[in-house]
């Protein structure tokens, strides 16, 4: 989680040129949305669509990881 969401707006400041378009869960959105403010401070203006994918993924990979089989 987090992943995604903050890497685009290295992306755009790197690029500012291209367009930068992000999908980003909803647990990857609320762990990251406090870089809205330096994204908006530093011009990167970027695209981000945010879905509920109704689990966070790293906590259910990790929970199926742990699991006994059977």
């Amino acid at each position: 989680m987090g992943y995604g969401f903050s890497r685009r707006h290295r992306a755009k400041l790197a690029e500012p040129a291209r367009e930068v378009i992000c999908f980003a869960g909803d647990g990857d959105f609320l762990m990251t949305a406090n870089e809205l403010a330096t994204a908006v401070q530093y011009g990167a203006n970027v695209v981000a669509v945010v879905v509920d994918n109704g689990s966070y993924g790293t906590i259910r990979m990790h929970r199926s990881a742990n699991t006994p089989a059977g």
